[in-house]
């Protein structure tokens, strides 16, 4: 991550203790996802 933020990157790790790639989102997590899409890909269009 210091790489991406010496190129100015905006960087963002969330570390989710017990949870692997096929967790059970909760609706907090499901939110982040969406504002992340919503910054970053729906400003694109």
């Amino acid at each position: 991550m210091a790489k991406f933020k010496a190129a100015g990157v905006e960087t963002r790790l969330l570390v989710m203790p017990g949870k692997d790639h096929r967790w059970k989102a909760e609706p907090s997590e499901v939110q982040t996802v969406g504002e992340w899409f919503d910054k970053h890909l729906l400003a694109t269009l």
